[in-house]
C-alpha cells in the first residue's frame, strides 16, 4: 500500500466542513458547500500551480484546475470522455486519435483547442522533466488535422497509451504558456489558466482558496462551491484537524484508524485507499547472498507477512500473496484456484534449505560458507 493514497473523508451534508466537536455525535457544517481538504502536510505553501513541477505544486491543486483528455476510474477499469468526447485506437495500437469536445473554454474565456493538446505534448517530449508518464517513449509525433482533432503516432504498439496520454496528461493553455521563459517545470504558474472546475480566490503560505469556475462546461457542477486547503506543518497537527472536523478529506496516515477517526463519528468519518503494489524487500540479485536461489527462497520461507501486516503497515495491507495482487478491488482478477493462497512461514524449512546449499548454522545463530557470514 502507498500510504500517500489513504483517504479519510468526513463527509457532512456532501462534503461539508465539520464544527470542531471530537463526540461520536454527527457534526453539523461549518461550512456549508465547501470542502476543506489536506493532500500533503507542509509548514507553509509557496505559490505554485504548475501540475509539472512536482516538488513545489500545492499537491490536490492540480486536478482542480487543470484537466486531462480523458477520465479513468481504476476502480473499474472505465474511460469516460472529458476534455476529449471521444477516442480511437488504431488496430495495431501505434496511433492514438482524440476527438475533442465542443464549447470548452479556459478558465480567462479563450476557447480551448487542439492546438493547446499538441502544444501541451511537444513541450512534454522537449522537456523530459515535465514527462511524469514517460510518453516520450512512446511518441513518435503530434499533429492536429483541424481545430477539435489531434493525432499521437505511437513508434511501436503501446496500449496503455490511453491512460499515460489520455488519462494522466494535463493540457495547458497554449496562449500563456507559450511565453513562459526557461525550463517550464520550474515555472511557478503563480495565476493558472485552466478549463478545470475550480480557479483561484486567493493564495496566503497558510491558505489556498479555490472558488467555482463560472466557465466550466458541465451545468451545475462542480457541486461542491468553495475547496480550502490549509497547511499543517505535522502529521499529528493536521490528524488532530481532522479528528476535530476541521479537515474534511486527507490523506494522512493514521494508526488505528477505526477507533481514533471512525469511532468519533460513525455516520460521517469513513477511510478508503486503492489497491496498489505490494510492499516488498528489493534484493540485489548481482551480489552474494542474493545471488543464490536457495538463500532468496530461504528468507522467503523466514519472513512472518502476517506480523510485517499488522506491525509495519497498521494491518491497512493485507500480507502479499503469490498473485502480487492486493486489495479488496483488484481480487476479482485472480482466478478461483488462487483466492485465499498465501505464502506460510516455516523457519524449520528455511533452515533446511540454507543447509542444503551449504550453509553451517554457528552457535551464535548465523550460518555460514565458504567463511562468509550470512547477515
Amino acid at each position: 500500500m502507498i500510504l500517500s493514497l489513504l483517504l479519510l473523508l468526513a463527509v457532512v451534508l456532501a462534503a461539508c466542513g465539520g464544527s470542531g466537536s471530537t463526540s461520536t455525535k454527527p457534526r453539523k457544517p461549518a461550512h456549508p458547500n465547501s470542502l476543506t481538504m489536506l493532500a500533503n502536510e507542509q509548514d507553509a505553501y509557496t505559490r505554485n500551480f504548475n501540475p509539472y513541477n512536482q516538488a513545489s505544486v500545492i499537491s490536490g491543486t492540480q486536478g482542480l484546475i487543470y484537466e486531462t483528455l480523458l477520465s479513468i476510474n481504476r476502480l473499474d477499469n472505465t474511460v469516460k470522455p472529458w476534455l476529449a468526447s471521444s477516442y480511437e485506437l488504431a488496430s495495431d495500437a501505434q496511433s492514438i486519435t482524440f476527438h475533442l469536445g465542443q464549447g470548452i473554454t479556459w478558465s480567462d474565456g479563450v476557447p480551448f483547442t487542439s492546438d493547446d493538446v499538441v502544444f501541451t505534448l511537444n513541450l512534454i517530449l522537449k522537456n523530459p522533466a515535465m514527462d511524469l508518464t514517460s510518453i516520450d517513449a512512446a511518441v513518435k509525433d503530434v499533429s492536429a488535422p483541424d481545430a477539435s482533432t489531434v493525432k499521437v503516432t505511437l513508434n511501436k504498439p503501446f496500449n496503455p497509451i490511453v491512460w499515460t496520454l489520455g488519462g494522466q496528461v494535463y493540457i495547458l493553455p497554449r496562449h500563456t504558456w507559450s511565453g513562459v521563459k526557461g525550463d517550464p517545470s520550474q515555472y511557478a504558474d503563480a495565476n493558472p489558466v485552466g478549463t478545470g472546475p475550480y480557479i483561484v480566490k486567493s493564495f496566503s503560505p497558510q491558505l489556498v482558496d479555490l472558488v467555482k469556475n463560472p466557465k466550466f462546461r458541465i451545468a451545475g457542477k462542480p457541486e461542491v462551491d468553495e475547496v480550502k486547503i490549509p497547511a499543517y506543518s505535522s502529521n499529528d497537527s493536521a490528524t488532530l484537524a481532522l479528528q476535530k472536523g476541521q479537515i474534511d478529506w486527507t490523506n494522512l496516515y493514521i494508526p488505528d484508524l477505526d477507533k481514533t477517526f471512525v469511532a468519533l463519528d460513525k455516520q460521517h468519518n469513513h477511510y478508503w485507499f486503492p489497491s496498489s503494489d505490494d510492499v516488498m524487500l528489493y534484493l540485489n540479485l548481482t551480489k552474494a547472498p542474493f545471488n543464490d536461489l536457495q538463500v532468496r527462497k530461504a528468507i522467503s520461507l523466514a519472513l512472518n507477512r502476517e506480523n510485517i501486516s499488522k506491525l509495519g503497515e497498521g494491518g491497512y495491507e493485507p500480507p502479499a500473496n503469490p498473485t502480487g495482487l492486493v486489495g479488496g478491488d483488484i481480487q476479482r482478477y485472480i482466478d478461483p484456484q488462487y483466492a485465499g493462497v498465501q505464502f506460510k512461514q516455516d523457519a524449520a524449512q528455511a533452515d533446511q534449505t540454507l543447509e542444503s546449499d551449504g550453509w553451517t548454522k554457528g552457535s551464535d545463530g548465523f550460518y555460514t560458507k565458504n567463511g562468509k557470514q550470512l547477515a
